[in-house]
């Protein structure tokens, strides 16, 4: 058995459940608790249609050049300054293209679920 962390947000007037390790698993509900049992039921659903895999990567290529990891930090750390507002943006495009396709993913489990009930 694995625990998840459940992020519980109240959003007007009914309650948000996302777990962030797990992609597009995002429930509500009218209370927290019933958010909370919500997103693990749409997480036990997600479970059961993939699989896990672990892989390795190689260490970074700083590390063929005898740097260490403190020194490669230190040597990359200047090269984004000064562009402070493009990297802000840029994270802002990547949070809403995340929310976006939450969204896109609990508008397709309703609909399923819908169907289902029929």
């Amino acid at each position: 058995m694995r625990s998840y962390e459940v992020l519980v947000e109240r959003q007007n007037g009914h309650f948000r459940a996302l777990i962030p390790t797990l992609p597009n698993v995002v429930a509500e509900g009218a209370t927290r608790d019933e958010a909370v049992v919500n997103a693990k039921e749409l997480a036990q659903r997600y479970l059961l249609n993939v699989e896990s895999a672990i892989i390795q990567l190689a260490d970074p290529v700083f590390r063929s050049e005898g740097l260490s990891k403190v020194e490669d930090l230190l040597a990359v750390a200047g090269l984004f300054s000064g562009d402070e507002a493009a990297m802000q943006q840029h994270i802002e495009d990547i949070y809403a293209e995340r929310r976006r396709q939450r969204d896109e993913a609990v508008l397709e489990l309703n609909v399923l679920e819908v169907a289902e009930a029929k």
